[in-house]
């Protein structure tokens, strides 16, 4: 692949992806704006250096969204290591950096919501959120249809609750 091919592919990947990239970045930055900024760029990075290792054996989406998790868990990974070292906490103050499609209080509580859940879970809801059918889920993430038909639907009743602040009944 030229430089300018490689440049040029480059820009197409983040413009058509850009709002995968930021909800993967959302999600693990769990309400720090700074953090989240700096996930995106450590993804789009991330993105550019293992470009030339795309090979079209999956889905366009599915490799960069594999790219943008894997980055983000490292990311995260290394965050809390350095945390623990230095002794600092999270900032308590929360973020508000929605784009102009996420700039309802509606939207805003449901991030709100989907960060109280299990890593894993965010991921799948936001998946759904990218509209993604189960079978593509399924594809990208190895679990089986049926099974992620079930587990959604728990994760929209826990995020129910969540939202209207009732328990969980079991």
């Amino acid at each position: 692949m030229t430089p300018a091919h490689k440049l040029t592919y480059y820009q197409q990947l983040i413009t058509h992806y850009r709002e995968m990239i930021f909800r993967v970045s959302r999600i693990y930055a769990a309400g720090d704006a700074e953090f989240m900024d700096d996930l995106f760029q450590e993804i789009s990075i991330a993105l550019w250096e293992s470009l030339e290792n795309y090979q079209g054996r999956s889905q366009e989406s599915t490799w960069v969204w594999n790219v943008a998790q894997k980055k983000a868990r490292y990311c995260l990974r290394k965050r809390k290591v350095e945390e623990k070292h230095f002794q600092r906490g999270l900032p308590e103050e929360a973020y508000d950096t929605p784009t102009e499609g996420d700039r309802s209080e509606d939207i805003e509580e449901l991030y709100g919501a989907i960060a109280q859940l299990d890593p894993d879970d965010q991921l799948l809801v936001t998946l759904r959120l990218d509209e993604k059918s189960y079978r593509e889920i399924s594809a990208q993430t190895g679990i089986a249809e049926g099974v992620l038909r079930t587990r959604y639907s728990r994760i929209v009743q826990q995020l129910r609750q969540i939202m209207t602040g009732t328990q969980l009944t079991q």
